[in-house]
């Protein structure tokens, strides 16, 4: 007790031995700066969590929202101390510990610590025959060592402060068993849509919001142009005029989901990939009001484009086998009729059974139809991915893969690239390239008339048509 830092000094905390509101056979005291003797709702939930850290594991992870909320969380147990060590103490007869020590630690600094010992455990002065746990809640990832530090501020803190009321408890600093529920801010942007399902629980389903990867540089020059001209400048200055949406047609692996991100990108927004597994419920009708529900979340985020990938699920109604499908074809309908949604941009391989409604202006404004790419597109493919990936090759070998990737879709181009550079350990050779290209089976008459197809069907749309689907001379 001789040894008490300057830092312990400075500390203006209060004790308070609450053994008389714990369970008999349990004894116990708090030192904060300040105890409430109160009760608070909020406490009681954060107890669980505790109590299920002690039962089931030694180590657990919550994440708020933003900063503000994880602030009122310590403020919150730091003047409650009392009441969360008080729930805590009812289940520590359960446990195969002699004591419980909790500490709150924000940040560096220590902010409330408590203490819960057995009424049996007597003989205070021999570690070895009582067993402890501790449990840290913090704000700060913590290393072995600062585990160690820690634990030896808390031993002086508590012999300082305990020895006040002649409560001595048994060694903090040779406990082993420490667990950590480690308190944050969530990293990723999660847009959360709480909603009650029929005969069931409150179900939260979490919407992550990404950042683009791709930008405007990384599409044809053609559909960068037609892009900037028709969407981004009238969104950037909110015009009137600017449209609303956007389908994009292609065969898979041509760059569809890259175009919708690499508009985001230009949009300086961020993407909302929205799938029916997020929306799609058993119970009848329930679909429908989940659907508007997400929508009238996401309508308040002015930062976000949404992305509906492979939309052939929406089949024109007259198709449908059953009418769950035809309404949900309505409420999308009617969602996308509503001029305050975010920009939304839908992208299907098969536009033929896509319900027509869905494409006229006012909805899905723009159609682009994306083709198999040409052979300067392949080049420029090919050149990102061997800086993407730190790949040697010559000029020479770069012309190759451009000759030999004839009909490859741009998923295909960037695989060709990896495959070789994997068989040249991390050089592209032109051995190593004729390797990765027989690993590869592509139909040429098959794409061919895949491409013939895309033709006739931006020839023969309605409405507003982009078109990059390139001859096979360009090919």
């Amino acid at each position: 007790m001789e040894r008490v830092g300057a830092e312990i000094k400075e500390l203006r905390y209060s004790i308070v031995d609450i053994s008389q509101d714990l369970p008999r056979g349990v004894e116990g005291f708090v030192i904060a700066p300040v105890v409430i003797d109160d009760v608070n709702e909020h406490v009681v939930s954060f107890a669980a969590k505790i109590l299920s850290l002690l039962m089931n594991g030694g180590y657990r992870k919550i994440l708020f929202k933003d900063k503000e909320k994880l602030r009122w969380l310590f403020r919150l147990l730091s003047e409650y101390m009392k009441q969360l060590t008080i729930h805590i103490a009812s289940e520590v007869k359960l446990l195969d510990s002699d004591f419980v020590v909790l500490a709150l630690l924000r940040g560096k600094k220590l902010n409330a610590i408590s203490v819960i010992v057995k009424s049996e455990v007597v003989d205070f002065d021999s570690d070895e025959e009582n067993k402890g746990t501790a449990v840290i809640i913090t704000d700060t990832k913590l290393s072995a060592n600062d585990l160690e530090r820690l634990l030896a501020k808390m031993q002086d803190v508590v012999d300082h402060y305990a020895s006040r009321i002649g409560f001595y408890v048994p060694s903090i600093v040779a406990i082993d068993d420490v667990r950590v529920l480690l308190a944050g801010v969530e990293e990723s942007d999660i847009i959360k849509v709480r909603i009650r399902e029929d005969y069931g629980k409150p179900v939260v389903i979490r919407i992550p919001v990404q950042k683009p990867m791709w930008n405007l540089n990384d599409l044809p020059p053609k559909l960068r142009e037609e892009f900037e001209l028709l969407v981004v400048d009238p969104i950037r200055s909110k015009a009137m005029y600017a449209p609303r949406g956007m389908l994009i047609v292609g065969p898979p692996g041509v760059g569809k989901s890259v175009t919708a991100e690499a508009l985001a990108h230009a949009l300086s927004r961020k993407l909302v990939r929205l799938m029916p597994s997020s929306y799609r419920s058993m119970w009848y009708g329930m679909t429908e009001k989940t659907l508007f529900k997400i929508f009238g979340i996401l309508k308040r985020r002015e930062d976000i484009v949404i992305l509906v990938d492979d939309a052939d699920f929406l089949v024109q109604r007259m198709q449908a086998i059953h009418e769950a499908y035809i309404a949900e074809v309505n409420v999308w309908l009617n969602i996308l009729q509503d001029q305050t949604r975010p920009f939304t941009v839908m992208t299907t391989n098969v536009p033929d059974i896509i319900d027509r409604a869905l494409i006229r202006p006012g909805r899905l404004d723009v159609v682009v139809v994306m083709g198999f790419p040409d052979r300067e597109m392949r080049r420029q493919i090919a050149l990102r991915a061997i800086k993407r990936y730190g790949v040697s090759v010559k000029p020479e070998v770069v012309d190759e893969i451009v000759r030999i990737s004839r009909w490859f879709n741009a998923a295909e181009v960037d695989a060709l690239v990896r495959m070789a550079a994997s068989k040249g350990r991390g050089r592209i050779t032109s051995e190593s390239l004729e390797w990765a290209r027989r690993k590869f089976k592509v139909n040429e008459s098959e794409r061919r008339f895949i491409q013939e197809n895309l033709q006739w069907y931006g020839e023969r749309i309605p409405g507003l048509v982009v078109s990059y689907v390139p001859r096979e001379h360009e090919i």
